[in-house]
Order: C-alpha cells, then structure tokens, then sequence
C-alpha cells in the first residue's frame, strides 16, 4: 500500500510519502482497508505498538508505530 500524503497532525509518523507499507506486524497488507484492520487488530489485543515493514526507495526496513487511542 501506498503512502500519498501525511497529516500534519501525525507527529512523528515514521511513514512518509511514497513509501510503501508491506506489513502491519505480521499481516502483508496491499490495500488501505488491511492497513486499517490490522491496526485495529493490534490496539484490540492491547498492543501499545506495532512494526511496519516499509519499502522506502527500494530499501526495506522496520519501523515502530505507537499506537494511540483517540
């Protein structure tokens, strides 16, 4: 899945534009919809984080996203 914009309210998101998610923890995720569940998967188990592998440029890499409830 594809990363086209950021929120400015975001913070500190470590995703950027252009990058693209590959997996959400341990689900391979293509669509903005997986993205979605599997978050909400996450937060339902009482994860407070979760890794993202994310395809930047080529290069992929794991980064952590703090999950916050709103």
């Amino acid at each position: 899945m594809v990363v086209t914009s950021v929120s400015p309210q975001a913070g500190d998101l470590p995703v950027r534009p252009g990058d693209v998610i590959v997996k959400v923890g341990d689900h391979s995720v293509t669509s903005p919809a997986e993205v979605t569940k599997s978050l909400h998967e996450a937060e339902k188990d009482g994860r407070k984080a979760v890794l993202l592998l994310v395809n930047r440029g080529g290069n992929e890499s794991f980064v952590p996203l703090k999950l916050v409830k709103a």
